[in-house]
């Protein structure tokens, strides 16, 4: 984004924070910001009335705003746990025996690699519902089909039904279709002007 500004050439940043384009005349953000994501996970969460809610997030901007879009939303007194975890964590029992000791109901799951919090939080029976960001939108390396984990649900973009249904003849599955929904809206204004 600053090489783009100081040569006055247009970026157009598939960026959840903000600031990438705040104050820069020729970055252009085009992604809804994280807060915004994790603002309508929290009316979602709230509409399905989940109740006690543990967070688990990854350690960078994405993650980190989404969490903060949930927060402003859903209430401060359902969120029972909130463990920011590193990249490099494998193994959740104990965080998620924690989040259960203080009476989970839900997941919230907006980690890097989601898949791992997931199996391990069903092999301890856990049978509330995980939730989560545009990464639970990944395949786990094991998985028989490319349909995100199995009985959770996440928020993205919306996407045209037609738009899915090519993405998904051409690659085979919906990883990154958002990002790519947001990239083919934008060629086709920029085609069109």
């Amino acid at each position: 984004a600053p090489l783009a500004e100081k040569n006055k050439s247009f970026l157009f940043a598939w960026a959840s924070d903000p600031k990438v384009s705040s104050n820069r005349q020729f970055v252009i953000r085009i992604y809804p910001s994280g807060i915004a994501e994790g603002e309508a996970i929290g009316r979602e969460a709230k509409r399905r009335n989940l109740g006690k809610v543990g967070l688990f997030y990854g350690q960078n901007d994405y993650a980190n705003s989404v969490i903060q879009g949930f927060r402003k939303i859903y209430p401060e007194g359902d969120i029972v746990s909130a463990e920011a975890v590193e990249s490099n964590v494998e193994d959740f029992r104990a965080l998620l025996a924690r989040s259960r000791s203080r009476g989970a109901n839900a997941l919230f799951n907006c980690l890097d690699i989601p898949w791992s919090l997931v199996k391990q939080a069903r092999a301890l029976r856990y049978t509330g519902e995980i939730f989560g960001c545009e990464t639970m939108n990944q395949t786990p390396p094991d998985a028989p089909s490319s349909d995100a984990i199995e009985g959770s649900w996440f928020a993205t973009v919306p996407i045209a039904p037609s738009f899915r249904e090519k993405y998904r003849n051409r690659f085979g599955n919906e990883e990154v279709i958002s990002g790519a929904a947001v990239f083919y809206d934008l060629m086709m204004l920029i085609a069109e002007n």
